[in-house]
């Protein structure tokens, strides 16, 4: 009934009716450690897979779609049965699948999932979709960054304070390397909107923006050094990106960011006091199926 093939990276086109702009363009993005396949019925694509390889020992399936018509027919299965086909080919033990919960179509997805044996879904992160209301929220408006720090433009940091960060990095290993600074300076970056905190030659923390899409900046590489946090200097420099893009770019309405869900401080501020500034509010889930 279904033929499922693989296909090439100017094949991905075909498929853009099931994806996002930002969807998109990961799959381009990533193709050379992805396996992208389409279902096709008469020649016509009804779903798209995507497999990528984010670890040695585990991959991840990043995204599984069917178009409506053609589902509860069998082929979110046979998606599945092409993916552990892979998995065994290539030795891999574990497959992890991450999604945004959207509450229409979560009940589907789940239900293939369990059947397939995936783990119970574990909350990963939070996800704030904003417009301009967020400019009005006074938790945002009062952060603010002491005097005796500088707030300059990622871009305009001299090179030897870069170097030095590099260096202290790879000496004491105190971040993250999935927000590291220099990941995001040629992904869509956005260098008026991306801002660096100061003390002397020293870097105490950043905000580096990119884009989602054409309408959507994406906040998503904030980060303070664990010292210095506790003081609303996140909450500052997101404001401070904020407020540059609603005068930069009033042709880019959107704006999006994430926060961990291991911190539930941080949820809880989100779920009690951002809400009404927000015009989503959703969370990542991922489940993990072992072979």
């Amino acid at each position: 009934m279904f033929e499922i093939n693989r296909i090439g990276k100017k094949d991905i086109e075909s498929f853009r009716i099931f994806l996002t702009d930002n969807e998109y363009r990961e799959a381009v993005d990533t193709f050379e450690r992805s396996e992208i396949y389409g279902a096709f019925k008469f020649f016509i694509p009804v779903g798209y897979l995507r497999i990528f390889k984010k670890y040695k020992d585990r991959y991840c399936l990043n995204y599984l779609f069917v178009a409506q018509k053609h589902r509860k027919n069998g082929l979110g299965d046979l998606f599945i049965k092409k993916t552990l086909e892979i998995l065994n080919r290539d030795n891999i033990t574990e497959l992890l699948t991450e999604y945004t919960t959207v509450p229409e179509y979560d009940k589907p997805v789940d239900k293939l999932l369990e059947k397939h044996g995936f783990s119970d879904p574990e909350l990963l992160s939070g996800i704030c979709y904003t417009d301009r209301r967020i400019l009005r929220s006074p938790w945002l408006r009062r952060a603010k960054i002491p005097e005796k720090y500088k707030v300059i433009q990622w871009d305009k940091v001299e090179e030897n304070i870069k170097e030095k960060l590099k260096f202290d990095k790879e000496k004491k290993d105190w971040e993250n390397d999935n927000l590291s600074p220099f990941n995001d300076e040629n992904k869509d970056y956005i260098p008026q909107l991306s801002f660096c905190i100061l003390d002397h030659d020293k870097v105490l923390g950043w905000i580096i923006t990119t884009l989602a899409n054409k309408e959507t900046t994406r906040y998503g590489n904030i980060y303070i050094r664990k010292k210095y946090r506790g003081n609303g200097y996140s909450f500052a420099l997101l404001y401070k990106a904020l407020v540059k893009q609603d005068e930069l770019f009033p042709d880019i309405p959107y704006g999006l960011w994430r926060f961990p869900a291991n911190n539930q401080e941080r949820v809880n501020f989100n779920n009690r006091r951002m809400g009404s500034y927000l015009i989503s509010l959703k969370h990542k889930v991922g489940r993990i199926l072992k072979i």
